[in-house]
């Protein structure tokens, strides 16, 4: 697997458990150069 399909996978998964959180779909950018930092 390379980096872009992890990136990928981890991204799908933090929209799905925002999304079960009831976050704004805007905090889980679908596409991006790197990886978003998360700040919390």
């Amino acid at each position: 697997m390379n980096t872009d399909a992890i990136e990928s996978m981890v991204r799908d998964v933090l929209s799905r458990m925002n999304s079960l959180q009831g976050d704004a779909p805007a905090a889980a950018p679908a596409a991006g150069g790197t990886s978003p930092q998360r700040k919390g």
